[in-house]
């Protein structure tokens, strides 16, 4: 286990200081949003220009974090829930997805003055002992702080000044990736099938979780048309970097007997679950920090966890309460 990146030194944030957050999704965005309502001055740098578009996201009736979240950005009453419950826990998902959620975060931040950078993808990461530099294409930006919430490898690549065997430590983590494939069906009558909208089903040694919207509250049920099949798959499996068509075939195996596929569309989220834990988001570098997957607590889902985690990251890191 992996239990800090170097010798920790405090570091006391100011208010007005400048904070530079490396990677702009649904954790640096919802970090920027908080150190902005804290009196920084907030620049995100995200790689991605465009919103990639995953479908689903699920929600259980236990994901505290999350939730709050949502009845912060007005998204609580977009959750459609299954009426059956499962281990006592309701599940449910969120009209529009990922997308939804990580655009809404990124107008919040925007509202308040948090200079989004997007399409600008971060050359390095270099300090002086006074501050830090942020090197984009053709740019270099001063800051008081950094926060980087990319993979580590990522990390381990931009953070040119930190120590050898630090940056070493970083780049040495393994991920566990998830694949999802959405398909569109030859819409057919619910009666054949068990309507229930999270369903875990086993082929050979392979375990999928389907996802069918249609058994959601608020959704059209009488006919189903759209199911979503995922897996978790570390990132060195032959099928996680397989073409699609393989994919495809493969997770095809989870669907309802009688389904017919008109089409279907594979997204991969190589960086979801770090193997090893890193304890502290903090290193030798004062005013640096690094918050991603690697943080994360075990037991539930990803973005109940990227959730938690930028509460947690942020009280850390800013010693302030959340109320």
């Amino acid at each position: 286990m992996i239990t800090a990146l170097g010798e920790t030194r405090s570091f006391q944030t100011r208010h007005g200081s400048r904070v530079a957050i490396v990677g702009g999704g649904m954790l640096g965005t919802t970090l920027a949003l908080r150190y902005r309502q804290a009196g920084r001055i907030v620049t995100v740098f995200e790689a991605s220009k465009w919103v990639e578009r995953r479908g689903h996201v699920s929600i259980a009736s236990r994901d505290r974090a999350l939730l709050a979240l949502l009845r912060e950005l007005d998204l609580a009453s977009s959750v459609h829930w299954d009426s059956a419950r499962i281990n006592g826990l309701r599940f449910g998902a969120i009209v529009g997805g990922r997308a939804r959620i990580l655009e809404t975060l990124r107008d919040r931040a925007r509202a308040i003055d948090v200079d989004m950078r997007l399409g600008t993808p971060v050359r390095s990461v270099s300090s002086d002992g006074a501050g830090f530099a942020i090197g984009t294409d053709g740019e270099t930006g001063e800051f008081d702080e950094v926060v980087l919430t990319v993979p580590l490898p990522e990390a381990s690549r931009l953070l040119e000044t930190l120590p050898d065997r630090e940056r070493a430590l970083l780049a040495d983590v393994a991920y566990i990736g998830i694949i999802n494939v959405s398909f569109v069906l030859k819409p057919q009558p619910l009666r054949n099938l068990a309507g229930r909208y999270i369903t875990h089903v086993t082929r050979g040694r392979d375990q999928f979780a389907l996802l069918d919207p249609s058994a959601l509250n608020g959704v059209d049920s009488r006919r189903r048309s759209l199911m979503y099949v995922t897996r978790p798959m570390a990132t060195s499996d032959e099928l996680f970097n397989a073409n699609d068509r393989t994919v495809i075939e493969h997770f095809a195996r989870a669907l309802p007997g009688g389904s017919v596929i008109t089409s279907a569309r594979v997204t991969r989220m190589p960086h979801a679950f770090a193997c090893r834990r890193l304890e502290s988001f903090s290193g030798s570098v004062p005013g640096l920090s690094i918050v991603n997957a690697a943080h994360m607590a075990a037991g539930r889902h990803h973005l109940e966890r990227t959730a938690a985690l930028a509460v947690e990251a942020f009280r850390t890191l800013c010693a302030e309460r959340i109320s």
